[in-house]
C-alpha cells in the first residue's frame, strides 16, 4: 500500500484511509477484543453485561469486527497478564503485535463504542500499511491529532517523532515538549535542549511558541501547592512584559488567563487591570466577549 502515498502520486491520505474502511475486513485476521468484567458488586461491569454482553445485536455487530472474548473476574491469571485492575476494561489485541490497545469503555454507549472500535481498527491497519516518511507535515498533523483522539498513544508517538524530523516550525516540537514536561523537570537536559530549540525557531512568537511555553510553565506551577499565586502566574506576566509592545497577537490571550487566575484567587483589582489590557490589545472579534468577562468581574460579589 505504500505506493498509494508516494508524494508523486495523486492519491491523498484521505482516499487511502477511506479505501481501507472497505478493504480492512478482507485483508486482515480479526483482532481479539478482551472484555474484563469486575465482581458482581461492580456497577459498571453489570451495565456492560446487561446492555452489551447479553444483547445479541451488540454481540453480532462487534463480532463482525473482532473475535470477542469475555474474561470474568475469576480469571486472575489473565488480569495479571494484562495489568488490569480497573473494571470494566476492554483491550484490543492485533495478530503479530506484542503490545495491546486499551479502549475507553465508560461512559458506555453501545453504538458509540462500536463506532470507536471500528475506527481504531481501521486506523491501526492503515498505519501498518503506509510509510510515515511519505507523508507531508499537513497529513502528519492530521494523523497525529486522530491518533490522540483515539487514545492510540504509541502510534501518536511514532507520528510525533516523524513530525519532529521534518518540521522547520514548532508544532511538533511543542507537542513533544508538552509530553516531556509531564514526566521531567525543566532542568532535565533533554527538556532544556528542546526548549531552546523552540525559542530559536520562533524568537518573535509568530507561531505562538513562546506563549505556549509560558502557558506550560504556568500550568506546571499550578500543580505545586507550596507556590504563591504571584509566583505561579509569573511566566505569563513575564511573557506580557516581553511582547506587549512588539508582537501582540497572543498578549491578549495571556492577559485573559492572568485575569481569570487572579479573579479565582480573590485578587479582583489585579484581575480587572489585566482584563482591561487584554481588551485593549485584543482583535475586534474578541472584544465583545472580553467586555462580558469584565462585566462579570464587576458584578461578582
Amino acid at each position: 500500500m505504500e505506493y498509494f502515498v508516494n508524494k508523486r502520486n495523486i492519491y491523498s491520505i484521505r482516499k487511502v484511509y477511506f479505501c481501507l474502511l472497505f478493504l480492512t475486513a478482507f485483508l486482515n485476521a480479526k483482532p481479539q477484543l478482551l472484555i474484563f468484567t469486575g465482581p458482581e458488586e461492580c456497577l459498571w461491569s453489570q451495565v456492560w453485561i446487561s446492555e452489551a454482553l447479553s444483547q445479541n445485536d451488540f454481540i453480532e455487530t462487534v463480532s463482525q469486527e473482532v473475535e470477542l472474548v469475555q474474561i470474568p473476574f475469576s480469571d486472575r491469571e489473565s488480569r495479571d497478564t494484562y495489568g488490569v485492575d480497573v473494571f470494566p476494561t476492554t483491550i484490543l489485541l492485533f495478530e503479530g503485535e506484542r503490545s495491546w490497545q486499551e479502549i475507553p469503555c465508560l461512559p458506555f454507549n453501545s453504538t458509540e463504542y462500536i463506532a470507536t472500535l471500528r475506527e481504531i481498527i481501521v486506523f491501526k491497519q492503515f498505519l501498518s500499511r503506509v510509510s510515515l516518511p511519505a507523508f507531508d507535515l499537513i497529513d502528519l498533523k492530521e494523523l497525529y491529532i486522530k491518533a490522540k483522539e483515539l487514545h492510540l498513544h504509541q502510534e501518536a508517538q511514532y507520528i510525533l517523532e516523524e513530525g519532529v524530523k521534518k518540521e522547520k516550525n514548532t508544532y511538533f516540537l511543542l507537542e513533544k515538549y508538552a509530553s516531556l514536561v509531564q514526566c521531567k523537570t525543566k532542568k532535565d537536559p533533554e527538556v532544556s535542549k528542546l526548549r531552546e530549540l523552540i525559542k530559536k525557531r520562533d524568537p518573535e512568537d509568530r507561531q505562538a511558541a513562546l506563549f505556549h511555553l509560558a502557558l506550560f510553565d504556568f500550568k506546571r506551577g499550578e500543580l505545586k501547592k507550596n507556590k504563591s499565586p504571584r509566583k505561579i502566574i509569573e511566566p505569563l506576566i513575564e511573557y506580557v512584559k516581553q511582547f506587549k509592545s512588539r508582537h501582540k497577537a497572543n498578549v491578549w490571550r495571556a492577559e485573559m488567563v492572568i485575569a481569570s487566575y487572579f479573579f479565582n484567587h480573590n485578587k479582583k483589582q489585579a484581575a480587572m487591570r489585566h482584563a482591561l489590557h487584554g481588551l485593549e490589545v485584543a482583535p475586534e472579534d474578541m472584544k465583545a466577549h472580553i467586555r462580558r468577562v469584565i462585566e462579570s468581574f464587576s458584578t461578582a460579589g
